[in-house]
């Protein structure tokens, strides 16, 4: 499934900042505000699956092992 994300970040400089060549200052008043906006569409679909298939055969086999240990004693 695809994963929408949303996100805001406010931020401040205070001090002096070099700005084409001019100096400004910049108080706690001055305010960078970044918003992001995105999508994140996985691009391996049978992966995943491919994950969950493993782990039950790697479920099945520590059966058998189990199994075979208790036979065996």
């Amino acid at each position: 499934m695809p994963d929408f994300k949303i996100g805001y970040s406010n931020q401040s400089l205070i001090g002096i900042q070099t700005i084409n060549g001019v100096d400004k200052y910049f108080g706690s008043g001055n305010r960078f505000n970044v918003v992001n906006i995105g999508i994140a569409i996985p691009l391996t679909f049978g992966a995943t699956k491919a994950k969950i298939n493993s782990l039950e055969y790697q479920k099945q086999s520590l059966a058998c092992n189990k199994q075979n240990i208790k036979n065996s004693t």
